[in-house]
């Protein structure tokens, strides 16, 4: 697994932004696990929580 710094976020995201409004991207979404503490700090200041949840169905 890869970790990444709160500092590491914050030095991507002017490029995210870039990126985004040179596709015209309205907005973008991630997600992240419910006890990643450290990284949901840093996203509860720079961007909104949604409503929504993740499911995942196996196909054995």
């Amino acid at each position: 697994m890869i970790r990444y710094s709160s500092s590491s976020l914050i030095s991507v995201l002017p490029w995210l932004w870039d990126w985004s409004a040179f596709y015209g991207w309205p907005l973008v979404r991630w997600i992240t696990a419910e006890n990643n503490y450290r990284a949901r700090s840093v996203y509860d200041k720079l961007a909104t929580k949604t409503h929504w949840q993740t499911y995942q169905l196996a196909i054995d």
